[in-house]
């Protein structure tokens, strides 16, 4: 009819973002010129509320993102913390051994303790040798970390580890008067 019109809103990527229907009075029609400028208005009306929707989709997808990327830098942050730890941990593990490998060398070398050095010369192996498994128990993890292999926990027992610590300090403990 005349004097309906209904202006289809943004026809971008034939798509139809909305409809507007103007009512002209009885008697009264749409002139071309009036087509024209309303269907131009129906373009830029379309397009607008098409853009308005896109912004808003980046606007959640920038939101999404932006909170993955705070979860994954929490994520790093804790990795290295547990990294600092373990290093921390690592070097103190090693530590131990090689400063009991160095009180016993010193021990060997004092003068008026020739009976004690086959005994000394147990605690230097034992700590040399618990620093090699140490060493080792390392390049073990950093291959199992490259080759993704699963780690398997095992038991141990807790007597003969005691033991090894007890006497790896026995000679420190006597030498201060403490048994």
């Amino acid at each position: 009819r005349g004097n309906v019109l209904a202006i289809f809103l943004g026809r971008s990527q034939d798509r139809i973002v909305g409809v507007v229907q103007l009512t002209k009075s009885e008697g009264r029609k749409f002139s071309v010129a009036d087509l024209d400028m309303l269907t131009a208005i129906g373009d830029i009306a379309g397009n607008a509320l098409d853009r308005a929707n896109l912004m808003e989709t980046l606007e959640e997808r920038v939101r999404e993102r932006t909170r993955e990327l705070a979860l994954a830098n929490e994520r790093l942050k804790e990795v290295d913390r547990l990294k600092s730890e373990f290093v921390s941990n690592v070097s103190h593990e090693l530590r131990t051994p090689i400063t009991n490998i160095m009180l016993f060398l010193e021990l060997l070398e004092a003068p008026g303790k020739e009976d004690k050095r086959p005994s000394y010369m147990g605690v230097l192996t034992h700590e040399a040798d618990r620093l090699a498994r140490l060493i080792e128990d390392l390049l073990t993890l950093s291959r199992m970390e490259q080759e993704g292999l699963p780690f398997i926990p095992e038991s141990l027992a807790l007597e003969p580890m005691l033991s090894s610590i007890v006497s790896a300090h026995e000679a420190r403990a006597s030498e201060k008067g403490i048994s």
